[in-house]
């Protein structure tokens, strides 16, 4: 496994990743140069991650909802915060085995953890017209700045199938702005379904 970075948001709204947006640490070439040289452990543990693939040298928020998972994680974090992360297969599966992951995954770092004060879990809340189509949504990617929404759509006059769109929060109103087609340069024909872009934007997976 390639090896990466994260932050775990256990439950955190949009406004207070906003608000909080500095708990999510900025790795400087020399602490990810020391990273890199660290031995990995033989055996880590493995977090399945349901529409999400994270990829080597990114630094990436996580949602963990389902307690093996939140449970994975602060025993990790407690340890020495190494764990493998690989993309399940099949989404609706709700507790994926050997057979329902990827084979290929990253060996990632946890960074932050954070956590609601209560908790407990928000409501899903629809992020409207600008963002939601009556089409298929999928794919989310936050950038860890917290003001960049990635997915992918079959909505908003896309160029064929699912296209990449960007959505920028406004901060002042707490709003998402219109779906913005990130262009021909990515999107395709075909079912372009998933964007990962570093923290400078420079360069994207």
């Amino acid at each position: 496994m390639a090896r990466s970075f994260f932050s775990v948001i256990d439950n955190l709204s949009l406004q207070d990743i906003e608000s909080e947006a500095d708990l999510i640490p900025l790795l400087t070439t020399e602490d990810e140069e020391a990273l890199e040289n660290e031995a990995l452990p033989e055996i880590v543990p493995i977090l399945p991650l349901r529409n999400t693939v994270l990829f080597p040298g990114v630094v990436i928020p996580i949602t963990a909802g389902r307690d093996k998972s939140i449970q994975l994680i602060k025993d990790a974090n407690s340890a020495d915060k190494i764990i493998g992360v690989v993309a399940q297969k099949n989404q609706s599966i709700e507790n994926p085995g050997s057979k329902d992951i990827y084979e290929l995954g990253t060996v990632a770092q946890i960074l932050r953890v954070l956590k609601m004060p209560d908790g407990t879990f928000s409501d899903p809340v629809n992020l409207g017209p600008l963002v939601n189509s009556p089409l298929d949504e999928d794919y989310p990617y936050l950038h860890p700045n917290g003001r960049l929404l990635y997915f992918a759509s079959k909505g908003h006059n896309s160029i064929g199938g699912y296209d990449i769109f960007r959505s920028r929060l406004d901060t002042n109103t707490s709003l998402w702005g219109k779906a913005e087609n990130i262009g021909f340069s990515v999107n395709s024909p075909a079912d372009d379904i998933l964007y990962v872009s570093d923290m400078d934007e420079n360069i994207a997976y």
